[in-house]
This record gives structure tokens, C-alpha cells and sequence, in this order.
């Protein structure tokens, strides 16, 4: 199956998805930060990367934007996963920075595999390179 890389400062939903990936047969890795994430993904060969947005120091979007900006990584599939609270930004943001597929926590495991299951049979979405000052004023609102 595949190997997926989940990146998230909160140990309940790193533990969380490693769980619900690891019994679908995929393989997580996890790193605690994007810092931690952006290691691994440059050392592991990777499918997919499962990412939370709000976290310290690096968050989801700018860990999203420097994938994307690595000749090594920019082909990775990437997924978020966020609240709903911020679901209309993540959605408008993810587009921006090449990221098509949002997990909405809570999610059922059913819905997390669904989501899984489409970004890693489908291709990366094209990152739309909105201006850095505009995308990072709308990322901090």
C-alpha cells in the first residue's frame, strides 16, 4: 500500500491516523512538525502527505507552499487536515498552494480513507501562485 506521511503537532491525531491508515494496510510515518515533516519527506520516499494547517513555528499552508517549491517533492500528493471552523479559507487557501483534498476533523474513518483513497489517484493540483504579501494576509486572517 502506500506510504503516508502524517504531519501534526497534536499526538491525538497523529496517533489517530497512524491508526486509521496503518489498519487499511498504508504505511504512516509521522514527524510532530513541519520542520520534523520536511526532514523525512526529503530522506523517505513518499505517496502522500497528511498535514494539519494550524501548528507552531510552520504552518500547513507554508509547509504546503515549500513542498511544492522542492523539485524533489513538488509531485507529492498532499492533504489537509483542519477543523471546520476554517474550512472556507482552507479550501480557498489549499487551492492557492496545490493542495485539492481537506479532511474535515472530526472525520469518521470511513471518510478519511475516502479521501485517501482519491488524492492518491489523482494527480496534484496546480499550485496558483497568488502573490506572497496577498496569500500570506489572507493566511493570517
Amino acid at each position: 500500500m502506500a506510504r503516508i506521511l502524517i504531519v501534526d503537532n497534536r499526538p491525538v491525531n497523529r496517533g489517530l491516523l497512524t491508526s486509521v491508515l496503518g489498519g487499511a494496510g498504508h504505511q504512516p510515518l509521522v514527524a510532530a512538525s513541519a520542520q520534523e515533516g520536511l526532514a523525512i519527506a526529503r530522506t523517505q520516499p513518499l505517496d502522500l502527505i497528511v498535514t494539519e494547517i494550524v501548528m507552531p513555528s510552520m504552518d500547513g499552508y507554508e509547509f504546503a507552499q515549500t513542498v511544492r517549491a522542492d523539485p524533489q517533492l513538488k509531485r507529492t500528493q498532499m492533504v489537509f487536515y483542519t477543523s471546520a471552523h476554517v474550512l472556507a479559507e482552507a479550501r480557498r487557501l489549499a487551492e492557492a498552494c496545490g493542495v485539492a483534498h481537506i479532511i474535515v476533523k472530526p472525520a469518521p474513518a470511513e471518510a478519511i480513507l475516502q479521501t485517501i483513497e482519491q488524492a492518491l489517484h489523482s494527480e496534484p493540483a496546480p499550485v496558483l501562485h497568488l502573490a506572497s504579501e496577498a496569500f500570506h494576509q489572507e493566511q493570517m486572517r
